[in-house]
Formats: C-alpha cells, sequence, structure tokens
C-alpha cells in the first residue's frame, strides 16, 4: 500500500485521459478504464484521476463527472477525482451537482479537481460556450462551486447569493455604474461575480430595464438563493490544476491543494510549486489546511529496461502526433530508435521538452526516480501517467511500480 512521503514515501494515484489504442473500439478503451481503475485499487493506489478533453480522437474522457460515476460503481475503495474539469467549459452549479451527487452516492470517495485550459480546439471550445478564463474569473467561479458544496464557512443554508450569479442585475437600484459589480469595471466586458453575501436581488432583470436595477414584478419577491441539490453539504476535497505560475497563485490564495501538470508542462513546474508556496494562505476562508501539492508524471514500468523502453515508444509517439498536429490512437511500440520524430518534423524539441518529465525502465530504478522527485519539489502525490498500446502492459506497468514503491529504498 502506498503511503504519503511525510511518512516515508509519496502518495501514489493514476492520471487517466482514456486513451483509445489503434485497432481497439473506444468501447474497448472505456472498459479498459474500468479494469484500470480495479487494478490501481487492487495495488494500493490512493485516487483515480480522469481528465477532460473533448474532439479528441486520442482520448475519451469528454464527459468527465460520468467517467468518475463509472469507477467509483466498478470500485469499492480508491478515492476518484476530476483531473480536472476545466471549469470555464461548465456552468458551476452543474459541476457542483454533478460532483455532490456522486459524492452524496459515495461519502468520503470523491475529489473535484478544477482547471482552466481549454481541454480542446478553439472550434470545439466555443461549441462548449467557453465562458471567460480570466484568472479572475477562474476565483469567482471556485468560489462559487465551493459555496455551493458548503466548502466555504458561512452563515445560512449554504445557497449562493444571487449577487454572485448576477452581478449589476442583483445589485440596489442605487449601485454606481463605476462599482466593483458593475459591467463597466469589470475586466474584458464580463460581468463580476462577486460575492457579496446576504445581498438583495432575485431572477433576472425586466427586459428593456437598466443594468443595475432590480427586477420587477413577481421576480422581485423570490428567493435570492441557488442551491446545488444534491450537492450542498458533501464539501468534497477540492483541487486546483495547473501548468504555470497563475494556477499555482489561484491555489495558494485560497489555501487549496495543487496539482501540476508537469506531465506535460514540466519546465514550469518548479517555479509553480515555489509560487504556490510562498501565497499559500492558511487563514483564506476556503482553505484547507497546510500547503499540498501532487505533481503528474508519464510511468512506463516493466520487468526490464529494454521492455519499457519499448512500450515507451507509444507515449512518445502519442505526443509527437499531438505537437505535430497529427492526433490518433496510441500507436502499437515501435523497436526504430526515435521513429516517433517523423510525426512531429521540426518539433522534435518542442515533444523532448513536453515528455521531460518521464520515468521509463525497471521497478526498482522508476521507484527511485519517483522518490527524489517527491523529495526534491517535497510532493504530497504523485499521479502517474502510463501510455501503453497494450493494456495488460500498462496494468502490470502500475502494478510493477506500486510493488517497487512499496518496498524500502535502497540505502
Amino acid at each position: 500500500m502506498s503511503q504519503s512521503h511525510r511518512s516515508g514515501g509519496p502518495v501514489l494515484s493514476v492520471l487517466d485521459m482514456v486513451p483509445v489504442s489503434a485497432g481497439r473500439t473506444r468501447r474497448d478503451a472505456l472498459e479498459e478504464m474500468v479494469d484500470l481503475a480495479r487494478c490501481a485499487e487492487a495495488a494500493g493506489y490512493r485516487r483515480y484521476w480522469l481528465a477532460e478533453h473533448h474532439g479528441s480522437t486520442t482520448y475519451l474522457s469528454s464527459a468527465t463527472t460520468v467517467l468518475m460515476g463509472q469507477v467509483l460503481a466498478a470500485t469499492e475503495r480508491i478515492g476518484v477525482c476530476s483531473g480536472g474539469i476545466m471549469l470555464p467549459n461548465h456552468a458551476p452549479l452543474v459541476i457542483a451537482e454533478q460532483i455532490g451527487t456522486l459524492a452524496t452516492l459515495h461519502p468520503s470517495r470523491v475529489g473535484l479537481g478544477l482547471g482552466r485550459a481549454p481541454g480542446t480546439d478553439r472550434l470545439t471550445a466555443a461549441a462548449l460556450r467557453r465562458r471567460n478564463a480570466s484568472p479572475r474569473h477562474f476565483v469567482e467561479e471556485i468560489l462559487e462551486i465551493l459555496t455551493y458544496l458548503g466548502a466555504v464557512p458561512q452563515e445560512g443554508d449554504g445557497a449562493v447569493p444571487g449577487s454572485l450569479l448576477l452581478g449589476a442585475e442583483a445589485a440596489a437600484p442605487s449601485a454606481s455604474a463605476t462599482s466593483p459589480t458593475s459591467p463597466a469595471a469589470a475586466p474584458g466586458g464580463q460581468r463580476s461575480c462577486a460575492i457579496q453575501p446576504g445581498a438583495a436581488g432575485a431572477g433576472t432583470p425586466t427586459a428593456g430595464a437598466p443594468e443595475g436595477t432590480a427586477p420587477e414584478g413577481p421576480l422581485r419577491a423570490a428567493p435570492a438563493r441557488v442551491r446545488a441539490i444534491p450537492g450542498e453539504g458533501t464539501a468534497p476535497a477540492v483541487w486546483i490544476l495547473g501548468s504555470s505560475v497563475n494556477g499555482a497563485r489561484v491555489a495558494g490564495s485560497l489555501g487549496l491543494p495543487f496539482a501540476v501538470a508537469s506531465h506535460f508542462a514540466p519546465s514550469q513546474a518548479g517555479a509553480a510549486i515555489t509560487s504556490y508556496r510562498s501565497v499559500f494562505d492558511a487563514q483564506a476562508p476556503t482553505s484547507q489546511g497546510c500547503p499540498r501539492i501532487a505533481a503528474a508524471v508519464n510511468a512506463v514500468v516493466a520487468p526490464t529496461a529494454q521492455e519499457a523502453d519499448l512500450l515507451f515508444s507509444t507515449a512518445m509517439a502519442a505526443a509527437a502526433r499531438i505537437i505535430g498536429a497529427r492526433p490518433g490512437p496510441l500507436d502499437p511500440p515501435d523497436p526504430a530508435p526515435g521513429a516517433w520524430r517523423a510525426l512531429a518534423p521540426g518539433r522534435e524539441a518542442m515533444v523532448e521538452g513536453a515528455m521531460a518529465l518521464s520515468y521509463v525502465g525497471a521497478p526498482d530504478d522508476v521507484a527511485a526516480g519517483l522518490r527524489d522527485l517527491a523529495a526534491r519539489w517535497d510532493l504530497d502525490e504523485i499521479l502517474v501517467v502510463c501510455h501503453v498500446h497494450d493494456a495488460a502492459a500498462r496494468r502490470r506497468s502500475y502494478e510493477l511500480l506500486a510493488q517497487a514503491m512499496a518496498r524500502p529504498a535502497a540505502g
């Protein structure tokens, strides 16, 4: 059983994008996800994180909360966390309801990882009705979700004030047009969602009414509260995901755990972790205690280093396909050295940079490398990404790694 590095070793978790392999169907890939989750639980992994990608022919993790439900139903103990839900793609209330439903069905097992990356191309992002993804707006929507789920200490019933949702429309009629809650004061022409506990306002403004005025008629008397049912009071563990200093500062300022996407952006990970610790606010109303950091890595483990290198050729090809704009299912392993380069001509350095934080080899060698990383970055958790073409070899990789990490470190 893996354990926290605070008492001898880093916690191990799985990060799954649900890749589909060449020659396999999409249904096969989804069923293999469930098999891997059961394998991870038996091997002692702490959490099973599921990503969000849209319109991808490589990754099938478009409906993150649906996949979480499948994994939760197929397992008994392992934690299941979104890794993550890209908040600008979704209405915060819907996410609170979905995560809250899962947390109600599976108490103490559900985690909510939130990010603000697109998780797709621009055209698909537009089809998702993607909204403002600025750090400020991201923070406001995080606070909205935390309030829905009861993760923010406050008086009352845990509902969200109407002013949080309606901005200037929920303000009193005397509100200044240049106040912090008015559309004119918000950056990029976006209406502010500043929290005003207990503020008046409800419903939507009357058609044609000036902005900044309260609604007319029956809606005016409606309660200015919105509730996530089920969801309120579940207060699942919340992580902020990021690949840069911006995401790290959001997590730290809110006193929330931070998961760094170092499996594809390793060059910025060290600076992000340092920034997170420097701004961490344990006294923030949203704080979940002391700083906690998870880092994602690529890892392929096999009985021999030679076999691991061969299996890892699939992961390099997958990265090259994405960076070279030639996406597709995971390729079978290729014994030709550097075969992946043909998939990203002229962008080889980008591929190598993206995959720089990769641990490939025999079990004890990979375990030693991960322990060194955990000590260097003072990690609480390592999220392991394993892109291997064969599902059985992928499960074996996770099993061998867990066994090696459970053994006492050499020396």
